[in-house]
């Protein structure tokens, strides 16, 4: 077993011999508690500049950026927000203001619509396969602010052509394995994987950009999506059948 030792910082003088020492022992322990003691500060203070009473206000305003507040540095924090198991956090706080912001407001930069965008994008994925766990909550609610994109893309393009076309192949691909479909949860509120998903899917196919296969492929998705989900989850998440979820646009695209 190895065992931390005291570490020396030894001062050496010129090599005329005139050679003051000093000496001074730190234990190593101290310097591990230090380092992890300064990053974990960090990552708190990050994490939760502003509490939920500061939150609370900004929807009282009617989603007001307050003054000295940047709404692109407070659009980050409230995305850490998206998988907090707290419904108030992440529903009414988080998605609402974010979504005020993205497609209402217009308040975000383009840097920070399209650094939302990608992050969310790379959330669809992270603990992809798992059930029962809160991990379903950072990917639903990622979904849903991704159909705020969507929409605000329709209504002026920011993303480009590429990162478009990308997020209507994620957006399917994450429809097809999300294997958490809960709609309601006591202690959690709503889940909606699916219903968030379709939201999302739904704004996509407003817009031009979209292609005649793609179309095709978002009603094969949801068909196969609607074949395996249980019936009391399609009824929990709203979707009976695609022509009533999805746009005119769709169906257009498929008979021109």
């Amino acid at each position: 077993m190895y065992m931390l030792r005291h570490c020396s910082l030894t001062l050496s003088g010129p090599k005329s011999g005139w050679r003051p020492r000093l000496t001074r022992s730190i234990p190593a322990t101290n310097i591990v508690l230090g380092v992890f003691l300064f990053f974990s500060s960090t990552v708190v203070s990050a994490q939760s500049r502003h509490d939920r009473a500061f939150w609370q206000a900004i929807v009282k305003n009617q989603y007001a950026v307050p003054e000295r507040e940047s709404a692109d540095s407070m659009a980050e924090e409230l995305s850490g927000l998206l998988a907090s198991p707290d419904p108030e956090l992440r529903d009414d706080f988080a998605y609402a203001i974010l979504t005020n912001w993205i497609y209402r407001r217009n308040l975000l930069s383009h840097a920070t619509l399209i650094g939302l965008t990608d992050a969310w994008r790379a959330s669809l994925r992270d603990g992809l396969g798992e059930t029962g766990t809160n991990s379903v909550l950072k990917r639903s609610f990622s979904a849903l602010c991704l159909s705020s994109m969507a929409a605000r893309e329709a209504k002026a393009s920011f993303m480009g052509a590429q990162r478009y076309h990308q997020l209507v192949s994620e957006a399917m691909s994450y429809l097809q394995a999300e294997r958490d479909l809960r709609g309601y949860d006591a202690k959690l509120h709503w889940i909606h994987a699916t219903a968030h998903t379709a939201d999302l899917l739904a704004a996509l196919a407003n817009n031009p950009q979209l292609t005649r296969e793609e179309s095709a492929g978002i009603l094969s998705t949801i068909s196969t999506r609607l074949a395996t989900a249980p019936r009391s989850t399609r009824r929990a998440n709203r979707i009976a059948s695609p022509p009533q979820f999805l746009p005119l646009s769709v169906a257009r695209t498929l008979t021109h």
